[in-house]
């Protein structure tokens, strides 16, 4: 009877480990709806706003956030907009503005704040690409957050690259498609058939010492290019 109750006792201990596993959190993405006050205060800039909060469990515990220009099928410009552990990054701010500049072509800017898990916001340099060959074209773009007509969380993996914000832009050469967000991999096609698409790009890592050495090798890279 006492080798019954142990081996039953057994088997519940390892049925409650094996659930325990599979309750595991997962990382997570989501896009937090605009209320009609925040639209309005954003429209005051011209701003199309974007927010993404973020839960990275033990899963993902580093990240790496890269801006990257592509023109006509080619990787024109990237930059590293940041990087770090899973503590460091708790919610995303994207602006984005689309206007005319001094000489009267269209520009695009954009504005990226990142806050930390203990409240401390952090902001990126802007990124700000003008078009001069469509100063007297018509110009036409469309922009998009990712997670943004979603209310429920998106479970990101470590070793992926994801979309989180992307405006795909048409310079009258027949070369629109419409980008979407999400894993890179799925719209490195769309990507590379497009006019032009600019995008914010996020590469996540089991920890956050291989996303710094990521991003120390990149940073490299981009150098020995100037």
């Amino acid at each position: 009877m006492q080798y019954v109750a142990r081996k039953l006792l057994f088997f519940c201990c390892i049925l409650t480990l094996c659930l325990t596993g599979c309750a595991a959190k997962q990382s997570t993405v989501q896009g937090v709806q605009l209320s009609d006050r925040e639209e309005k205060i954003a429209a005051l800039g011209n701003y199309m706003v974007g927010i993404l909060e973020f839960s990275l469990q033990e899963d993902v515990q580093g990240y790496l956030l890269q801006r990257e220009i592509w023109k006509y099928g080619e990787l024109a410009e990237e930059s590293i907009a940041a990087y770090g552990g899973a503590d460091s990054l708790e919610a995303l701010y994207i602006g984005h503005k689309q206007e005319k500049n001094s000489e009267g072509a269209p520009e695009i800017t954009w504005e990226l704040l990142r806050v930390r898990k203990d409240g401390y916001g952090k902001g990126s340099p802007f990124l700000r690409v003008a078009f001069p060959e469509c100063k007297d074209k018509e110009f036409s773009w469309s922009s998009q957050f990712w997670g943004q007509n979603r209310t429920e969380p998106i479970v990101l993996e470590a070793g992926k690259s994801y979309i989180l914000a992307v405006e795909s832009i048409d310079l009258g050469n027949d070369g629109w498609m419409d980008v979407g967000c999400g894993e890179y991999a799925e719209q490195e096609q769309n990507i590379k058939d497009s006019d032009c698409v600019i995008l914010l790009r996020m590469d996540t890592f089991a920890t956050a010492k291989e996303a710094k050495a990521e991003a120390e090798t990149r940073e490299q890279e981009n150098r020995a290019k100037l």
